[in-house]
């Protein structure tokens, strides 16, 4: 059985890449998307919700934490779900990135 390293995958991931081969095809529109990363952050004592923060990254760099210290139980509760998490990546596109205008918003969805 081949033994699966590092650069066994990635040399095969490099073999397997497919350009696309079409004359109408122009290299110059292909873009590199920009990711939005909102990390969750928690205490190791999980009774302290309040210790949790929220870390929001745009294509890995650091552009804002949002700390659970100035939320309410029932927000970070939200936070903490799917619905909570796709919440915080479309304030963030939408322009909440200070704590003032994500709680504003919170408070009208939770």
């Amino acid at each position: 059985m081949k033994e699966v390293t590092r650069n066994s995958v990635e040399s095969d991931l490099n073999r397997h890449h497919v350009r696309y081969e079409d004359p109408l095809w122009d290299e110059a529109q292909e873009r590199n998307h920009k990711l939005i990363n909102v990390s969750v952050v928690r205490s190791k004592d999980k009774t302290k919700p309040k210790l949790t923060e929220w870390r929001f990254s745009y294509s890995g760099e650091h552009v804002f934490t949002l700390s659970g210290q100035t939320l309410t139980n029932k927000q970070i509760d939200f936070l903490f779900t799917v619905e909570g998490m796709k919440f915080l990546v479309e304030a963030y596109k939408n322009g909440c990135i200070n704590t003032s205008r994500l709680k504003t918003e919170l408070k009208k969805v939770a």
